[in-house]
């Protein structure tokens, strides 16, 4: 297994561009509480 780390500025760009999907798997009240916007 590959680990990548990545900076606050290429997750943004990725998620603006549409090149990256950022999936929470957080329980439902703990997404509500606070989250990267932009992740489902």
């Amino acid at each position: 297994m590959r680990v990548v780390d990545l900076d606050r500025d290429t997750v943004k760009r990725g998620l603006s561009d549409g090149s990256m999907l950022i999936i929470d798997v957080r329980e439902p009240h703990e997404f509500e509480a606070g989250h990267i916007p932009g992740s489902v």
